[in-house]
């Protein structure tokens, strides 16, 4: 019983490590211009370019975040 909890708590731990580092890898600053190029024609968009040092502020401050939660879950032990 305790090994099957033991490799479920594995499985969760690398589950949320990749999760978190795909949302640091899509909200990289440095892919901004890739994002507003997709969402071009859109309401995002609109936004997007409407309030663009806001945009990026929060784009760094979810990528930074994102990013430490990412490495804190490849680094931990379940």
């Amino acid at each position: 019983m305790n090994e099957s909890k033991s490799q479920l708590t594995v499985g969760t731990h690398r589950f949320r490590a990749y999760l978190f580092s795909a949302v640091a890898f899509v909200t990289c600053p440095c892919h901004l211009p890739i994002v507003a190029g997709v969402l071009a024609g859109t309401t995002a968009g609109a936004v997007l370019s409407a309030h663009f040092a806001l945009s990026v502020t929060v784009l760094i401050t979810v990528f930074v975040a994102s990013l430490a939660i990412a490495i804190r879950a490849f680094n931990s032990q379940p």
